[in-house]
């Protein structure tokens, strides 16, 4: 599903997708998914549990390290070309505070967003513990009232970008995947009838919410399509990759690093074919995203690797 996922957001940055896609959402649910199937499997059941230290260090841990390399990374690029090739105008106030907003290209509002999802999600977790529907309804009000004051105090999409209220209920669909005994399908058919209306209508039919209006129609009443998207992924998709099925299985372990890699990508150099036919431009974008992700994905797990064995062996010495 992570594979499929981050595919839709390197061609939706090539080609428009009239927000059909929500790769992005699919991403945050799954995360809703994944995370509590961990603490379900673990036995953790209350907030302590969940904000406890190694768990946390191990999960910001995954993220962070390959998110510095990428940021500084981007601000060496910016130096270079602005200093021997007089492109662009470097300036490092610019990117320390990209630092701390995701970094530069599209997407870069998702890793604080993450962060933001990472030490939220216990909530909600500990909630549907207690009871599930009770959640998954709250998070959607508590969704629906974040959009309906940003639509009436205006607040500006650079600073919506980076709430992860805007998604909420994707993070509360995530948890409710995870932990419901059996699945609701007449909820999940009309309410992704119902996504797929809202998407459709503001789409050509110019059908607008009180909903913040530079993301729409990314809202919460789009988010049932996308969970019907991981549904049938988990349905359909087996559970033991063999041939093309691995292939796709390995992108989705690299797809946090596909990710940071094609907002760099787009950032620097898709101008390059912009000029070719749109399919065209749209394969080679995906070719360069994919493929240096990817390489990007296995590096580091060498170099961690590396780093596990070295301390191992500096412990067996000591010892």
């Amino acid at each position: 599903m992570k594979a499929l996922a981050i595919v839709s957001v390197v061609v939706s940055h090539s080609y428009p997708l009239h927000g059909y896609a929500l790769p992005v959402v699919i991403f945050i649910i799954l995360i809703g998914y994944g995370s509590t199937r961990s603490y379900m499997k673990s036995g953790i059941n209350s907030l302590f549990e969940c904000y406890n230290r190694q768990l946390l260090k191990k999960r910001f841990d995954r993220i962070m390290w390959v998110y510095l390399f990428t940021v500084t990374f981007e601000m060496l690029a910016s130096f270079i070309l602005t200093k021997y090739l007089q492109i662009g105008n470097f300036q490092l106030d610019y990117w320390l505070k990209e630092f701390f907003n995701g970094g530069s290209g599209p997407g870069s509002y998702f890793v604080p967003l993450l962060i933001q999802v990472i030490l939220f999600l216990p909530v909600l977790y500990v909630i549907a513990n207690k009871n599930i529907n009770y959640m998954l309804i709250g998070s959607f009000a508590v969704n629906m009232l974040f959009e309906l004051y940003c639509y009436y105090y205006n607040m500006p999409q650079s600073t919506y970008r980076f709430i992860f209220l805007r998604y909420l209920f994707a993070v509360a669909l995530g948890v409710w995947l995870a932990k419901t005994k059996q699945i609701n399908w007449y909820f999940v058919t009309v309410g992704t009838i119902v996504s797929l209306l809202y998407i459709t209508s503001y789409n050509f039919y110019d059908f607008k919410l009180p909903v913040q209006p530079d993301w729409s129609p990314q809202n919460a009443p789009a988010f049932l399509w996308p969970l019907m998207v991981v549904l049938l992924g988990l349905k359909i998709l087996p559970e033991q990759a063999k041939g093309i099925v691995k292939l796709i299985a390995e992108l989705g372990k690299a797809s946090y690093h596909i990710f940071l890699v094609q907002m760099v990508y787009y950032y620097y150099m898709d101008y390059l074919f912009k000029n070719l036919h749109i399919c065209i431009y749209t394969l080679i974008n995906l070719s360069i995203c994919l493929s240096a992700g990817y390489i990007f994905y296995l590096l580091e797990n060498k170099i961690r690797s590396f780093i596990k064995l070295k301390k191992e062996s500096v412990y067996t010495v000591a010892q």
